[in-house]
């Protein structure tokens, strides 16, 4: 289930803009295609979701599991491991 994405609404010379951040770094969010992340922390949380499936497969993980893995691995990415944790709070 994805989260529901709760815009902010910016007055900008007179007309509304609404503007999302990003979950982990408050940078804005990506608009097109709608997301919770910015660009940067959206590709981290696409690849993780990609090779979730790998890793259930070959090591029977459950999601939570997997995403404890990514953020306490020491060669995973900053961004992926900052996608790990913030994932993990929403979880708990």
């Amino acid at each position: 289930m994805e989260p529901l994405l709760q815009p902010k609404m910016l007055e900008k010379r007179g007309e509304k803009k609404m503007q999302l951040k990003c979950k982990v770094c408050s940078r804005e969010a990506q608009a097109y295609p709608l997301s919770e992340y910015c660009e940067l922390h959206e590709k981290a949380y696409q690849n993780i979701r990609r090779k979730f499936e790998c890793w259930k497969k070959r090591l029977g993980v459950e999601w939570n599991q997997y995403l404890t893995e990514i953020a306490k691995n020491p060669f995973t990415g900053d961004w992926a491991k900052k996608v790990a944790e913030n994932l993990l709070s929403k979880e708990t």
